[in-house]
């Protein structure tokens, strides 16, 4: 039982040793698996493997970055306005000089 619990705490100090360094990723283990699918408010489905519900976090993370923010979506239109400005007066004065 001594041997148990010593294991366990050797486990845990380990873990945090790895996620405190930065060397380990949430998908490497099951533990990180779970932590990342609660930082998403993501619960695994019945008896689904750890595998799909990696996969299902990975689809959601894919799907959030996808989604654009309306202030950059503003700020892209905005820039991309701009250039046709530019490019629409850089043709006009061309066509002066002609």
């Amino acid at each position: 039982m001594l041997a148990m619990s010593w294991l366990i705490v050797k486990c845990e100090l380990k873990k945090r040793t790895l996620a405190d360094s930065g060397d380990i990723a949430w998908w490497k283990t099951n533990d990180g698996i779970d932590a990342k699918g609660r930082e998403l408010s993501m619960r695994a489905q019945g008896s689904e493997s750890y595998e799909s519900y990696k996969a299902r976090i990975f689809a959601q993370l894919r799907k959030r970055q996808e989604i654009v923010k309306p202030s950059e979506a503003i700020e892209a239109i905005e820039m991309i306005e701009s250039k046709e400005l530019m490019v629409t007066g850089a043709d006009q004065e061309k066509s002066h000089a002609i």
